[in-house]
């Protein structure tokens, strides 16, 4: 009975694991440097996008308690703080998980890598079949379309957005993307 359910464990386990859920567990199948994007300053390498993922993993545990959001990233909002750390909670427990985009740029003279999340899909038609050429660009999505930029200088995250949906009945602007966050 004990080998039975010890087969049974590791047939089980290693099979949920893979199906999503930790950001900086995502199979290197379901990730790509984008090297020819006009706004790239650089090419990271595939350790310094281990650490990115590494780190956006830990930084999205901390906020999604909605007390560790950073209140310039809510506007100083308790209902956006909430909003936030929800989309975050809803990123963490996604089955079947991510793919990731890399590439290199710069803020305020700094590298950082941009870091574009969007839904692996499992059993369905890929709506994104050049995701590995094309950065992937939605509007809304909900928190299956997300990204962040992470500082390879300091190992921190600098800007998290969650493409959400339409914030007090108005859409998110592109340019509301580039927020002041900090990390906390």
């Amino acid at each position: 009975m004990r080998i039975i359910l010890l087969a049974l464990a590791l047939i089980v386990v290693p099979a949920v694991r893979s199906y999503g859920g930790s950001i900086s567990d995502i199979p290197g199948d379901r990730q790509v440097i984008l090297l020819s994007i006009p706004d790239s300053k650089w090419n990271p390498s595939a350790a310094q996008t281990k650490e990115c993922l590494l780190g956006l993993q830990a930084y999205l545990e901390r906020c999604s308690d909605e007390k560790n959001v950073d209140p310039i990233l809510a506007d100083g909002s308790e209902d956006r703080r909430k909003w936030i750390a929800s989309q975050i909670r809803q990123i963490l427990g996604s089955k079947p998980g991510y793919r990731v985009q890399f590439w290199g740029t710069t803020e305020e003279n700094k590298p950082v890598v941009y870091c574009n999340f969007f839904p692996a899909r499992v059993d369905e038609p890929d709506e994104f079949p050049d995701w590995r050429k094309e950065p992937v660009q939605v509007m809304d999505g909900g928190s299956a379309f997300w990204f962040a930029t992470y500082d390879v200088k300091t190992k921190s995250v600098i800007i998290f957005h969650s493409n959400g949906e339409a914030w007090n009945g108005k859409p998110l602007s592109r340019a509301r993307i580039f927020f002041a966050a900090r990390s906390l």
